[in-house]
């Protein structure tokens, strides 16, 4: 539809005027009934677009309500009646309002044109929404405005009509950063209903999640989900399990990569490992073939895992065991010798003058007629022998009091006791009833030296407690616990997959790719030679898809260059967050998603076209994207 409206010179296009208005009916009012019937209309359609626009204009700019062009145009108190170019006369005409301007709204006049593409439309996009619109603008240059929404053609803005109106005419929240004058609404106003687009009916009906068909959405869906396009309903999204490097563990979609074996623990990164289990011990197994600690040169591990010190009585009959203890002791009278071999006599004449040493030699001897007091070692002149209560022994004078039995010795009283016999024992039976030492951790042998006792109970391994052990295991076993076990260490340092040297394995390495060397290996794939190719044949760089002069989403898959500058390293239309193509992550490629139809933020599976692509054809673009996504 086209209103009757002057073509009067504008000085700004987009915004209906008042004046010419009234021109355009003064000029055209004269002729038969219906014409005049059909101005009439016309009248009302004028007065419907002054009142629309008389809220923004300013009311009152004198210099602004005439024109000198327009001699006809009289005061709203005066009305005037023009004869039209047929002799007739018209309608007066509304007055055009007066008051103070702002400059607010654009100048009435300007408002004079109409409302079809050429005339309203196309300067108006052009002007207002082109900026980010349009085919021309690519990547940031479009400031957030999504790929294929464009603006170019009346075309374009009949494939949108339903959202513009939305969006511009009743939410007003477009062009960012724009508030259009109500001049500016009222044109665009008419213009869509001119068109004479059905308005879009939203369809959610049983839908939870994704497009409403009419640029709006029927939900949106928690994290961790997406919205299938088909059926429109939220759902978990498709976990990849990933277990590449690891031999137990979370694969990352609540199952496990592994289960680790006897003692050994899963560690963080997904690695079997022995946890020693030493739990205060210093020395002895730590259960993961290693040990809690070692002892020194004199020690052993005893059977609670504690150092414990081993007497060592080797060349010695007497003297320190070096643990405290003794390895024998002499008899009365008697010292051990520095080296521990043998018990000697020590003279001991200190404060004697004459008589034994203690030894059988002699302090010294008296000189003219005095004689030896014994017992004192002192010269006096006379000496009386005294055996009175003693039984053996000195009698003072240099007698005899009396001779003990064999094993026994007189002691300094001069009776005679049991002579012990600890040379060259540790432990035992002193020969008196009493004992030749104690024994710490061990026992008494015959021979009267302690001796440890292995503390092997059912261990069939390890330690014995006395520095020996309690068996040692067959070849391909592990001592844990005193236990023989066929416990192995996985080995995965540095691997990705394969053995890990106990029958297990170091990780997998996902669909489509091998494992070479402990490494996972995408297999060769290329752009040009295998990756396009598919997208060539699904039909995706076609005019009615992704190709021709408007491809769609704005990504241009019609040619091989242009197709794989157009995805490696660029953001997706539809899902910013995630790259089309991320080389070296297939599964955080929207590539991936699209034609598997998983993970998708809007729209749906593609190709559309057929069955979709093959199992094969989809490893193929994984093996090319995981290989580094190369030309």
């Amino acid at each position: 539809m086209s209103l009757p409206f002057s073509s009067a010179p504008a000085t700004k296009r987009g915004s209906p005027g008042f004046g010419s208005c009234r021109r355009s009916l003064a000029a055209r009012s004269a002729g038969t009934p219906s014409r005049s019937a059909a101005l009439g209309i016309v009248f009302v359609l004028c007065v419907s677009f002054l009142a629309a626009c008389s809220s923004s204009l300013e009311a009152g700019d004198s210099e602004k309500s005439t024109r000198s062009d327009d001699s006809s145009e009289t005061d709203a108190s005066t009305p005037s009646t023009p004869s039209n170019a047929d002799g007739g006369t018209t309608s007066p005409g509304p007055s055009k309002p007066t008051g103070p301007s702002t400059g607010t709204d654009p100048d009435p006049i300007s408002c004079v044109q109409d409302f079809s593409y050429d005339g309203f439309a196309e300067q108006f996009f052009e002007d207002r929404c082109n900026v980010c619109h349009s085919i021309d603008k690519e990547g940031d240059a479009r400031i957030g405005a999504p790929a294929g929404v464009d603006f170019d053609t009346e075309d374009d803005i009949i494939a949108q009509a339903n959202a513009i109106r939305l969006r511009v005419i009743e939410q007003q929240n477009m062009p960012i950063g724009v508030k259009l004058s109500s001049c500016e609404l009222a044109l665009l106003d008419q213009y869509l209903t001119d068109l004479d687009v059905p308005p879009c009916e939203p369809q959610c009906d049983g839908r939870s999640c994704g497009s409403d068909s009419c640029g709006g959405s029927c939900g949106a869906c928690a994290d961790g989900e997406s919205c299938a396009s088909d059926t429109g309903q939220c759902e978990a999204a498709q976990c990849v399990p990933n277990c590449t490097g690891k031999s137990c563990g979370d694969d990352g979609c609540g199952d496990s990569c592994g289960q680790c074996s006897g003692p050994l623990t899963c560690s963080a990164d997904g690695a079997c490992i022995c946890e020693p289990q030493c739990n205060g011990n210093s020395c002895g197994d730590d259960g993961c073939g290693g040990s809690c600690g070692q002892c020194a040169a004199n020690e052993v591990c005893d059977a609670g895992g504690q150092c414990a010190c081993v007497p060592d009585c080797s060349d010695r009959s007497c003297g320190d065991d070096g643990c405290g203890g003794s390895c024998g002791s002499c008899a009365f009278g008697l010292e051990c010798t520095s080296d521990g071999m043998a018990c000697e006599c020590v003279p001991d004449c200190s404060g004697r003058q004459c008589g034994d040493d203690g030894c059988g030699g002699s302090c010294g001897t008296c000189k003219g007629a005095l004689v030896c007091s014994t017992r004192q070692g002192t010269c006096t002149p006379t000496c009386s022998p005294d055996c009175s209560g003693r039984s053996c022994g000195d009698d003072g004078c240099g007698g005899s009091c009396g001779v003990c039995s064999d094993g026994e010795y007189c002691d300094g009283a001069g009776a005679c006791l049991c002579q012990p016999d600890c040379f060259g024992k540790a432990c035992g039976d002193d020969g008196c009833g009493g004992s030749c030492g104690e024994c710490t951790g061990g026992a008494c042998s015959s021979g009267g030296q302690c001796e440890c006792q292995p503390q092997c109970g059912t261990n069939e391994c390890g330690g014995d407690g006395c520095g020996g052990t309690c068996g040692q295991c067959d070849n391909g076993l592990l001592c844990s616990g005193g236990k023989c076990t066929d416990l192995c260490i996985p080995s995965c340092s540095g691997k990705q997959c394969g053995d890990d040297g106990c029958g297990g394995s170091c990780g997998g390495c996902g669909t489509g790719i091998s494992c070479v060397d402990a490494q996972c290996v995408w297999p060769s794939a290329s752009f040009g030679n295998d990756a396009y190719p598919i997208l060539q044949s699904s039909g995706c760089g076609t005019s009615n898809c992704h190709g021709g002069i408007r491809p769609a989403e704005g990504l241009d898959l019609s040619s091989e260059k242009v197709a794989f500058d157009a995805m490696v390293g660029k953001a997706s239309g539809q899902c910013g967050a995630r790259n089309l193509v991320d080389p070296g992550n297939p599964d955080g490629s929207y590539l991936i998603h699209k034609v598997t139809g998983t993970q998708l933020c809007s729209g749906s599976k593609m190709p559309k076209t057929g069955t979709g692509l093959s199992t094969s054809e989809v490893d193929t673009l994984r093996a090319w994207i995981g290989g580094g996504a190369k030309p």
